[in-house]
């Protein structure tokens, strides 16, 4: 199935979900129940955080992932493994994942539990992960849900 939407997060986050495995995103809203059991496009925006992705792969040991961060913008897997050397991929598309659910509590390592009298955080449960070796080339991103034009979706069909 061709996702109709797409979410932007920080390259380092889209990384996490398309090679380490993170099964959540992690949101202060809920996206309308329309959205759930769709595919969404994972969309890694411009803005790079390195101290994030240090984030992400200490939440990825945690989960049995074994990666390290080899330079400012790849990370290292270990020998034999089929996803050897990634590089960390900005403005584009790099998966495609099923929204299977919204939870406000989950044993996954990668969900956030908020700190008592903060804003709620939601759980968006991600399956079927289809990550690209080659991003979709989408230079900007939008806040929140946003719905992916005909073009897009046409080349998104064509890498799956």
């Amino acid at each position: 199935m061709i996702p109709k939407y797409a979410i932007t997060l920080y390259p380092e986050w889209a990384f996490a979900i398309a090679w380490l495995g993170k099964d959540i995103e992690n949101r202060p809203w809920q996206p309308s129940i329309r959205h759930v059991g769709t595919p969404i496009a994972i969309h890694a925006g411009a803005t790079r955080r390195p101290t994030q992705m240090e984030a992400a792969l200490s939440i990825a040991h945690e989960a049995g992932v074994k990666a390290t961060f080899s330079a400012p913008d790849s990370v290292l897997f270990p020998e034999g493994d089929s996803t050897r050397n990634r590089h960390i991929m900005t403005r584009g598309i790099v998966a495609v994942a099923t929204l299977a659910r919204v939870v406000d509590n989950h044993e996954s390592p990668w969900f956030f539990r908020p700190v008592p009298g903060d804003r709620p955080n939601f759980g968006w449960v991600l399956k079927n992960v289809v990550s690209f070796d080659c991003p979709v080339d989408v230079p900007k991103g939008q806040l929140g849900l946003w719905k992916l034009k005909p073009p897009l979706r046409d080349e998104i069909r064509r890498m799956l």
